[in-house]
């Protein structure tokens, strides 16, 4: 083997030893790093540049890492959007099935038995059970509740126990049985 292989070799592994024992070590190939030990300096060019390049390194990671926080937000945005979008598509046609769900009702007042009727109602609130609706609970005599009722209009009470209570459910309420939102408020009449 010629002498300057040897040599060349014996650097290689003298620049292996030197970059496993000290960590610190910008890894540049300037003279002044050469003798085991590496230090910085403010005047060797190849420092300066190394330096620069891993200020560069790390702006450029900076950067991705901004854009790609920027892609996961609008991902989130354009999903709730969509949701939104379906949430209001769905809320339209619910709306006229529970205007028939109580005219259904009125209808089925003056007609106590009629199985038909009976049959449609159960079908139309499995609709609405399919989409997470739920009936929302009210009867004659209960106290009004802004949350979930909407007063349509409001008359005397006979007795003063009788105030601000429900006289007359116009139509029925229902909310989302898994958030508890209401989708449609209660109309009644109350007492005041």
């Amino acid at each position: 083997m010629s002498k300057n292989k040897q040599d060349s070799e014996f650097h290689k592994d003298k620049d292996k030893e030197h970059n496993v024992e000290n960590e610190e070590c910008c890894h540049c190939e300037c003279e002044c790093c050469e003798d085991g030990e590496c230090e910085e300096c403010e005047d060797c060019k190849e420092c300066l540049d190394c330096k620069k390049l891993t200020e560069e390194l790390e702006k450029e990671k900076q950067l991705k890492l901004m854009a790609l926080a920027d892609l996961i937000n609008y991902r989130k945005r354009v999903d709730k959007e969509r949701e939104e979008m379906h949430t209001q598509a769905n809320r339209r046609i619910l709306l006229h099935i529970i205007d028939v769900i109580d005219d259904l009702y009125r209808a089925m007042e003056n007609e106590k038995e009629n199985n038909v009727m009976s049959m449609l109602l159960n079908k139309l609130g499995t609709i609405l059970k399919d989409y997470s609706l739920e009936e929302i609970k009210c009867d004659k005599g209960d106290v009004f509740n802004p949350e979930v009722m909407e007063a349509i209009t409001a008359v005397n009470a006979i007795k003063d126990d009788e105030k601000n209570k429900v006289v007359d459910i116009i139509s029925r309420g229902y909310r989302n049985s898994v958030n508890g939102q209401v989708f449609k408020s209660v109309k009644v009449i109350i007492a005041r």
